[in-house]
């Protein structure tokens, strides 16, 4: 959505029926991609297993599915739509797994001095 909004600074006007449109746009491709980079570092917070990124993102596309589809009353049939929907879910869980995979190997850090146990 605020991809969406910082569009409208150069004359396009975001509609909701662009964001549920069957048609696929080169402007609205745009945006899908480029909010699929920002679920993958939702991803890196929410989540936080790389191994629960894939079942994340496609939930998520699904859930872009059926809410289409109940809005145009009939399933997606344009071919470039659905390459656009599996690009989108790979960008989505290809960089949402190596964010996770950099945060699950950072080193944890461990706050205050020697234990009194420490030889």
């Amino acid at each position: 959505m605020s991809v969406m909004l910082l569009c409208s600074f150069y004359g396009y006007e975001p509609l909701i029926s662009s964001i549920f449109s069957i048609q696929t746009q080169r402007s609205m491709a745009l945006i899908q991609l480029i909010a699929s980079v920002g679920v993958s570092f939702a991803l890196s917070y929410l989540v936080q297993r790389a191994k629960q990124c894939l079942d994340f993102a496609c939930t998520v596309h699904f859930f872009h599915l059926i809410c289409v589809t109940i809005y145009n009353r009939a399933l997606p049939t344009q071919f470039t739509w659905w390459i656009l929907q599996v690009i989108s879910t790979t960008v989505c869980t290809v960089l949402g797994e190596y964010l996770c995979m950099k945060i699950e190997s950072q080193e944890i850090k461990l706050e205050g001095g020697p234990s009194r146990y420490d030889l």
